[in-house]
């Protein structure tokens, strides 16, 4: 009889068998799950979000601020960071240095800018259209301009040239007469 029992046992059906699996499974499943929503991340030293602060990184918002401080183009300080390097000090140091070198080359140069050619004009005694004829003869180069500017106007830099003429002497007062703008007590 033994026998007929164990045969019974195993004609068990096998969706029966792997449903009862499946459900240990997922129930063995489901803590894990919940334990990974509830742990959180840990906290940020305060060390970490120095270094953090101490580099400069290529997020648009960063890239903004940076040539905003600067005065200068996102291009300028993606180019910077990969010339120095994401340290913000060796990075605000590659753009000072921009800037000098811009402000310098900017100097040396004559722009077509109408307040340019007037302080030009009125340097030499010249006229705008003179300062512009000289712009395009010569270049934008400041030192070449002027050199043409003051070879075509000689007369209107010398010194004799830039002294006020003489007003004639002012009459001395009669004595009847008080002198104009005085009252006569």
């Amino acid at each position: 009889m033994a026998k007929k029992k164990k045969a019974v046992a195993r004609k068990k059906p096998v969706a029966a068998r792997k449903a009862g699996t499946r459900k240990k499974v997922a129930a063995a499943k489901k803590p894990a799950a919940r334990k990974k929503a509830v742990a959180r991340k840990p906290a940020r030293s305060s060390a970490s979000r120095a270094a953090d602060r101490a580099r400069v990184s290529k997020q648009p918002a960063e890239l903004a601020y940076v040539a905003r401080k600067f005065g200068v183009g996102k291009d300028v300080v993606v180019k910077a960071i990969a010339r120095a390097g994401n340290m913000r000090t060796a990075v605000y140091a590659a753009l000072k240095t921009y800037k000098a070198r811009s402000r310098a080359a900017d100097r040396a140069k004559v722009s077509r800018q109408p307040h340019e050619v007037a302080h030009l004009a009125r340097k030499f005694g010249t006229t705008g259209e003179a300062v512009l004829a000289a712009l395009e003869s010569q270049g934008s180069s400041r030192t070449k301009v002027e050199a043409a500017l003051a070879a075509n106007a000689p007369a209107a830099n010398s010194p004799a040239a830039e002294q006020p003429a003489a007003s004639p002497p002012a009459a001395p007062p009669t004595e009847g007469n008080p002198p104009a703008g005085t009252t006569g007590e």
